[in-house]
């Protein structure tokens, strides 16, 4: 346990600074209501709000940080974060499960100076919300119905999407289940020797999905022999990238392949984006909005796009690095690329025009974090809170393929088009 989590447990009030604290009266109105300011309950309908009398803990097996003035809890488990202004963090970190839930926020309210009533009013919910996210218990614990002892040692990939990835397997009998450093991957191709060379790494596992598919002669375009389909790499049936450079498309695949491995050291990360470069500087971008955008442009631009499904960050040097290709070394994962100092980083938005706090930014950076478990979840928060108050990352249009599920074409273009201008403007050069 952390210096501040020792003061956080059972010692929460000692950390409130001398003097009148705000809100007071009306005020507290303005600065919380049942649902805190940055946390994203879940789908409707919501959890029944807590006991009064419950005595109610922190999760143990969440890990936290303090940014700023918000807090943001991660809980490897369901690999979620969750941001709490100052109120909703003071109370969560006050949950020591020795106290009954009404005398935690009536000392709450005692401290603001605002009537217990309306405190209970506004955090009961909360509170269960908590304890159905699985951030906060009640205690005793109740045996949760989802554990499950096994003894297989592989970790699965979480995506694709499983009926997206069920569909791809009939059309793919050229296959195979590779294990990379612990991870099981399912490969699929319309190249033999593709297959035939990943055989080193096979292991004896049956899959009912296809992870990744590489696809470098798609067939025509039924009625239409005019147009030509580009080689492609698929997340299951979702296309990650589209290239008519059929060599760069397999050296993407063995970079991929290659880059299912952790840091091996506290200070790097290991991120869902990839690097586009220009004169020796890099930008961060997840793959599907990379994918967006032809090569051809990149190069006009005279920028590198290393297309990859994950980045190695250094926090300290402020750099990135991605692996070579799965080939290029005797043992899985290989080595790493030269290190490019980092220009700039995107995360993807709903709203790029609106603000992201450093706590926003945080728990959004966890979700694109890769090979986060409970044995290092704690670092990893504490080295993205420090890449964060290097650099606050910017914000990018949703991912493609959300785009093109949810508004028309046009809509998609727009958003590609403006992709495209922000890194121009990045690299501040002229398109």
């Amino acid at each position: 346990m952390s210096n501040e989590e020792q003061q956080a447990d059972g010692a929460a009030w000692d950390q409130l600074p001398d003097g009148p604290l705000v809100p007071s009266g009306d005020e507290w109105e303005n600065l919380f209501s049942a649902e805190p300011e940055g946390y994203t309950l879940t789908p409707f309908p919501p959890a029944p709000p807590a006991e009064p009398a419950a005595l109610v803990h922190r999760s143990p097996e969440a890990v936290w940080s303090k940014i700023g003035d918000q807090l943001v809890v991660y809980l490897p488990a369901t690999t979620t974060s969750y941001v709490l202004n100052s109120v909703a963090g003071l109370v969560w970190q006050c949950l020591d499960g020795d106290s009954p839930l009404d005398e935690v926020l009536a000392d709450v309210a005692d401290v603001f100076g605002v009537d217990s009533e309306l405190v209970l009013d506004d955090f009961l919910p909360v509170v269960g919300q908590w304890i159905a996210d699985e951030i906060a218990e009640t205690v005793p614990g109740e045996p949760r119905d989802d554990c499950e002892t096994t003894t297989d040692p592989w970790r699965r990939l979480d995506s694709p999407p499983n009926e997206c990835g069920r569909a791809e397997l009939a059309r793919w009998p050229n296959r195979i289940v590779v294990g990379i450093n612990g991870t099981a991957i399912t490969v699929a191709s319309d190249q033999r020797q593709i297959i035939d060379s990943l055989r080193p790494w096979q292991i004896d596992l049956e899959t009912q999905l296809v992870d990744y598919v590489l696809e470098t002669e798609p067939p025509d375009i039924a009625d239409q022999p005019s147009l030509r389909k580009l080689a492609s790499i698929s997340n299951g049936c979702d296309p990650l990238f589209r290239l008519r450079d059929t060599e760069i498309l397999v050296e993407t695949f063995w970079r991929m392949l290659a880059s299912f491995r952790r840091p091996e050291s506290p200070g790097q990360i290991r991120v869902r984006m990839m690097p586009i470069v220009r004169d020796g500087v890099a930008l961060l971008v997840p793959p599907g909005h990379a994918g967006m955008i032809s090569h051809r442009w990149y190069e006009a631009q005279s920028m590198e796009p290393l297309y990859t499904a994950t980045s190695v960050i250094d926090v300290a040097s402020w750099t990135v690095r991605v692996d070579r290709s799965l080939l290029a070394g005797t043992k899985p994962g290989g080595d790493l690329e030269p290190a490019y100092p980092i220009l700039h980083w995107w995360l993807p938005s709903a709203d790029p025009s609106a603000g992201i706090t450093p706590g926003d930014a945080v728990a959004h950076v966890m979700r694109w974090c890769f090979g986060t478990d409970a044995q290092n979840a704690g670092q990893v928060l504490t080295d993205i809170a420090t890449a964060v108050a290097i650099q606050l990352p910017g914000l990018a249009p949703l991912a493609i393929e959300r785009i093109v599920e949810q508004i028309t074409p046009t809509v998609a273009t727009e958003l590609r088009h403006e992709l495209m201008d922000a890194i121009v403007a990045r690299f501040n050069v002229t398109a």
